[in-house]
């Protein structure tokens, strides 16, 4: 679901309306089944949905479209929230930084049914790939006008229903707010890995044997980022560079050698399990 919402943010130059356009991306891209909405109310934006961790799934966020946003010079935000008591990560991109899989990051806890204004420094901010932080990533705090995307990311390992209403994203100019240490989702194991290797395959070979060599593709990509994203630190570093690598050899490739490009990495995988 996608709405076209207007928020007050506000620069060195003073309030400016932008026209951010929200949208959802939940585990359900990579077999989980978890949903969301983003309803606009008033001048707020309300994100809601339900957190499952069926599937092996377990994240559920909504972000902007990426667009120009008048953040030059920005050292942190002040956000105004109402939310449930569960901890959110507030999310940006760069549109200089492609991230596979990922976003920069920083955890704000909530109230439950109470206003919370919560100050989080650009440096405070962590590059995250599925899940798990990039040492060589440009700090966001360096380059601020380059930022195209917020967003709110929930993956606290605690499935049910969600609320949170964001009333205010502010920029903050010139000031130091307080840093907060990022959280990274609850990993899964070895047997999480092997139970969605396992099922994609049993998914993806039948469409590669009825002449569908795309939608297995898809499949095996699916689970694969999955699995990177919430089982990242049950793979050993030669798994994770293995299958990262089958990601990026299989975007390039036709159909047909991306299904057996990314087989190849799992049953790799599935082998060593």
């Amino acid at each position: 679901m996608l709405w076209m919402v207007w928020m007050a943010v506000s620069n060195a130059a003073g309030l400016v309306g932008v026209n951010l356009d929200w949208v959802c991306v939940n585990d359900t891209v990579m077999g989980g089944v978890s949903d969301s909405a983003v309803t606009p109310d008033g001048d707020a934006v309300v994100f809601t949905g339900n957190l499952s961790l069926e599937q092996n799934g377990g994240f559920t966020s909504v972000r902007t479209r990426p667009a120009a946003l008048p953040l030059e010079g920005v050292t942190g935000f002040r956000l105004t929230l109402q939310g449930d008591g569960r901890t959110y990560d507030f999310t940006a991109r760069r549109d200089d930084v492609p991230i596979r899989g990922g976003s920069y990051r920083v955890a704000v806890e909530t109230v439950a049914d109470e206003v919370v204004e919560v100050e989080v420094a650009l440096s405070s901010f962590q590059a995250t790939s599925f899940g798990r932080p990039i040492s060589n990533a440009p700090p966001l705090a360096l380059a601020p006008e380059r930022i195209d995307s917020l967003g709110f990311l929930l993956a606290d390992g605690q499935p049910g229903a969600f609320s949170l209403t964001i009333l205010a994203i502010e920029p903050l100019v010139g000031s130091d707010p307080v840093a907060v240490a990022p959280v990274a989702p609850e990993p899964v194991g070895r047997d999480a890995i092997s139970a969605t290797f396992s099922r994609a395959i049993a998914r993806g070979v039948p469409r590669f044997n009825q002449g569908d060599p795309a939608t297995c593709a898809v499949i095996y990509q699916t689970a694969i980022e999955s699995v990177l994203l919430l089982a990242g630190s049950a793979l050993t570093e030669a798994e994770r560079s293995a299958l990262l690598g089958a990601l990026e050899a299989a975007a390039s490739q036709d159909p047909t050698p991306s299904a057996w490009t990314l087989r190849a990495a799992m049953d790799a995988v599935l082998a060593r399990s």
